[in-house]
């Protein structure tokens, strides 16, 4: 219950928030309701979505990124304009009353009035557009796969370059590893499955010490690292949770061992998913 209370939470927040970065770049190209206004909406929208849809929930702050520094470019070229506008209407206006024919009327400056805009358009265009067009992030966000006792992570990368870095970390750290491919077995049987790769890895002197406590955790250890495609192209790395190996064998007499295990393996896991250095 927990869990599902938290993801609604955090829907609830991420909706609230595109669809107010959507109000202000519509603000930013045009009055509220405006063709422009309209336009800059769905066109932020569209490429934003399709931004996110490469990374998956992975991409998250980069599109956080992006979005900031086109609003701040769009704000500033907004006002450039309106600078510009200020600028040379007063001057244009002054030029042509100095040239005024002797008894001629002098030319009124120039008095923008304020926007107005037919009531009919107000809900239609300034509420329920961003709405809609808020609602095109919706199938960007790739619902994580829950699984109990795995931590479950997306990942940029292809299921085997995914595992090719957790494979380089493990090697410069001198943790013995052993790799299996699932869809390359299954391929040999004429079964046709997505890219799907299995990790084993261990360090005796961290792993044992879980043995000494109950031996039976030697069914959940070495640890073990899955890297798959989903069918929507996305690929996620996922793990044992040590708390769940330790839960499900009884050890509650190892909790130093079970807490380096923990930082060892979030540590691999940001290499393995990451797009920095391995080191």
């Amino acid at each position: 219950m927990a869990d599902v209370s938290f993801a609604l939470l955090v829907g609830v927040r991420l909706v609230s928030e595109v669809f107010a970065n959507l109000l202000v770049v519509g603000i930013v190209f045009g009055a509220t309701g405006s063709l422009a206004y309209t336009v800059a909406i769905l066109a932020v929208a569209g490429v934003t979505l399709g931004y996110s849809m490469l990374g998956g929930l992975h991409a998250s702050l980069r599109t956080d990124v992006l979005q900031f520094s086109v609003l701040t470019a769009l704000l500033d070229l907004r006002q450039h304009r309106q600078a510009r506008g200020d600028r040379h209407e007063p001057h244009a206006a002054h030029l042509c009353n100095r040239h005024r024919p002797p008894g001629g009327s002098q030319i009124p400056q120039p008095n923008r009035p304020p926007a107005t805009q037919p009531m009919e358009n107000t809900m239609l265009r300034n509420i329920l557009l961003p709405i809609l067009a808020t609602f095109l992030f919706i199938p960007s966000l790739q619902a994580q796969p829950e699984v109990e006792g795995l931590v479950i992570l997306s990942s940029p990368h292809s299921a085997t370059e995914t595992l090719d870095r957790l494979e380089t970390a493990l090697d410069k750290r001198d943790i013995a590893n052993m790799r299996w491919s699932h869809h390359t077995k299954a391929a040999e049987v004429d079964i046709a499955l997505r890219p799907t790769e299995l990790m084993l890895f261990g360090n005796p002197a961290l792993g044992s010490h879980f043995f000494t406590s109950r031996q039976s955790a030697g069914i959940d250890l070495p640890l073990k690292a899955l890297a798959w495609e989903d069918a929507d192209g996305q690929v996620w790395f996922a793990y044992n949770d040590p708390s769940w190996i330790a839960d499900r064998h009884g050890i509650d007499d190892r909790s130093e061992v079970r807490e380096r295990m923990t930082g060892v393996l979030q540590m691999l896991s940001k290499l393995a998913t990451g797009e920095g250095s391995l080191d």
